[in-house]
């Protein structure tokens, strides 16, 4: 973290007009001759002042302290980041002005490179005031289970085979589709819970979306279904929770959910709720520190999502990420139960050759604890034609029925599988090598290979490509160059290869909840205390003999929190120079306005019967000089309405800071 000498070399290296400007308004007037590293030690013992510091942390509002807090925890941020993380709450503008009034309290400095940084004079005080306290209450105890399982995943594989164009042109499910997925799946069938099973399921690169159909990459799911019961566990709520990302690419989307379920995993307790909206800021600040993907509405999202599928719980704005009632599985050994009528029983806890063999070439005809499936002819010869004849079936079949398989129907399913093998036709890759590297092939990349066209003409079914491509850089070969016409799933090859940060929150720090009874919002010392502050310095401007626009000047400061003291109203902090022109004083009015278009430092406030509210603050872009009557054209805050007005009409125009630092 910077010290409290970067901080001061960064004061150093300001130009002379906006480091005295600064300087000023926390004390003073600066006598001549000066000697800036000497007003610098001023500036760090008027911050040391345990008075200075009460009341700059009183002033701090809700909104700044949000803007501080996400800083301190993200180590250091520049204005991309930072406003990609609040852009929800504020323009451009207002949040620069925002960061600018930051600065100008010395609350926070932005060094050479551009980040910001909170003072490290105040950081102490600063991590205290900002600290994210976030309610927490018990829960009862679960009684069901989320619906969205690992189980069910299998069946829905399976059901998709027999709908793999499930949507219409209006992504809209089919009335077919829909009717069949209520019958087959008891208590689960809605339209959301459809699309939630489908696209988690193309977050986890199990199935691709085709444009006009969706189909399944048998390689992915087996990578998925040999990953051991907890790891596999986590990947599967990982791609559930990628939602939130779904204008991401599906590798990328998989590995934000990965990162947040590891994240509550880590740093909640199953047996607590916490409040939703602070734990949301507080895991998106957390995780921001190194992606800027993990906004406050994508975490968001990505609740809703688990919320839905049974494995978040909320109530009366508080969560509970519970997945204890699913985490803790059985041994999973059981085989597939097939019955020579080719009726096939999957129980809990089944073995992954059984969960294998049932999504990718059984039928499903009832979801439930124990699912009911079928191998049906047609549904087995369209899953071998479309995940592939490379497996072995019928020693898939034995491993997932522990033998156990009846043999009328062994005999069947060669029969079917030896029509299939009379014709294929196969979208691929055809690689070719030089003689000289033929033993190569044979010897490294021998199970990679379907077919052997010719001696040294290899064919290569798409997803086995990238293996190939990868294996035979690392064995530091000629790279072969771009593939044509080729259909792969590259975004679903190494997706679990994917390791996620494992993020502390150190400083999450809990308070009970309080009882149903206790309504409405507690009002922070500080709040009142900011109160008291600034009667105390109205108070004391009022009692001031000023002129109309040092009153106006001060007042101004006073609300930007600059002046924090009653000895700080001085016409001293003033600037010099015409900042107000009124009535028919068109010159100075024009003077005005050319000043701040030329040194942009300064919006305007300007009264005008061509305002829709009659005055306005404005921020000028730019002067159209018409032959006697300039034009000027203008942002109108807060909104940032373009707008041009005839500078004629103006009752009013003044000069307004905005920041030393624009």
């Amino acid at each position: 973290m910077p010290s409290v000498d970067d901080w001061k070399r960064t004061l150093l290296t300001l130009e002379d007009e906006p480091f005295f400007e600064l300087i000023k308004n926390h004390l003073g007037k600066v006598q001549t001759p000066y000697h800036k590293p000497s007003i610098i030690n001023s500036i760090e013992k008027f911050l040391l002042n345990p008075e200075t510091r009460s009341r700059i942390l009183a002033l701090l509002n809700d909104d700044e302290s949000a803007v501080t807090a996400f800083i301190l925890r993200s180590g250091g941020s520049d204005f991309d980041h930072l406003y990609r993380y609040f852009h929800d709450s504020y323009s451009e503008l207002r949040f620069k002005s925002l960061m600018e009034n930051l600065q100008e309290r010395l609350i926070i400095y932005r060094d050479e490179s551009g980040f910001y940084f909170v003072n490290p004079v105040l950081e102490e005080e600063l991590e205290q005031r900002t600290e994210e306290t976030i309610s927490v209450k018990a829960f009862p105890e679960r009684t069901g289970e989320a619906w969205f399982t690992e189980e069910m995943m299998i069946a829905f594989l399976s059901f998709l085979q027999d709908n793999s164009s499930p949507c219409k042109q209006s992504g809209e499910l089919k009335k077919s589709v829909r009717s069949s997925f209520i019958d087959l799946f008891p208590g689960s069938g809605d339209d959301a819970r459809f699309m939630l099973c489908l696209e988690s399921l193309v977050y986890l690169g199990i199935i691709h979306d085709r444009g006009d159909r969706f189909s399944v990459y048998p390689e992915q799911l087996k990578k998925f279904i040999s990953l051991p019961g907890k790891e596999r566990f986590t990947v599967f709520l990982a791609g559930l929770t990628a939602g939130g990302w779904r204008e991401s690419p599906p590798r990328r989307a998989f590995a934000a959910g990965h990162t947040i379920i590891n994240a509550l995993r880590k740093n909640t307790s199953g047996h607590l709720g916490y409040e939703r909206e602070p734990l949301i800021k507080l895991l998106s600040a957390e995780l921001s520190r190194e992606d800027q993907r993990f906004t406050p509405k994508r975490i968001s999202q990505s609740f809703d999502r688990l919320i839905m599928a049974g494995y978040m719980e909320e109530d009366d704005g508080f969560v509970r990420f519970a997945v204890s009632a699913n985490s803790t599985k059985a041994a999973e050994t059981m085989p597939m139960i097939l019955q020579p009528s080719f009726e096939v029983l999957l129980p809990p806890g089944a073995s992954a050759a059984a969960r294998l063999f049932a999504a990718l070439y059984c039928r499903l005809k009832r979801y439930d604890r124990v699912s009911h499936f079928e191998i049906e002819q047609q549904h087995f010869i369209e899953s071998l034609r479309t995940c592939g004849e490379d497996t072995d079936i019928p020693g898939l079949l034995e491993e997932a029925c522990e033998g156990k398989t009846p043999q009328n129907v062994v005999i069947t399913l060669q029969g079917w599988m030896e029509r299939v093998q009379q014709i294929e036709i196969a979208t691929g890759t055809v690689i070719k090598v030089v003689p000289e590297l033929v033993t190569v092939i044979q010897k490294e990349f021998s199970s990679m290979i379907l077919l052997t066209l010719a001696p040294g003409v290899y064919f290569v079914r798409p997803e086995k490509l990238s293996p190939f491509i990868t294996k035979w850089r690392a064995l530091g070969y000629s790279d072969p160059g771009e593939v044509r016409n080729l259909l792969s799933q590259a975004d679903a090859e190494g997706i679990f290869d994917y390791t996620p940060r494992l993020p502390d929150i150190p400083s999450i720090s809990t308070r009970t909840a309080p009882e149903p009874e206790e309504t409405g919002k507690i009002v922070m010392d500080a709040d009142k205390e900011s109160r008291r502050i600034q009667k105390e310095l109205i108070a004391h401007l009022n009692s001031l003999e000023l002129t109309q626009e040092q009153r106006r000047e001060l007042e101004a400061k006073v609300a930007r929190k600059l002046l924090i003291f009653p000895r700080q109203l001085s016409p001293e902090v003033c600037r010099i120079g015409r900042i107000e022109a009124r009535g028919i004083d068109f010159h100075a009015k024009l003077r005005i306005i050319e000043d701040v278009l030329d040194n942009r430092e300064d919006l305007l406030e300007i009264e005008s019967p061509e305002i829709p509210d009659g005055s306005a603050l404005v921020y000028p872009l730019s002067l159209t000089k018409d032959p006697g009557d300039p034009s000027l054209t203008a942002l109108l805050l807060p909104e940032e309405i373009e707008h041009t007005f005839k500078i004629r009409r103006a009752s009013r125009i003044r000069k307004r800071r905005r920041s030393v630092f624009y």
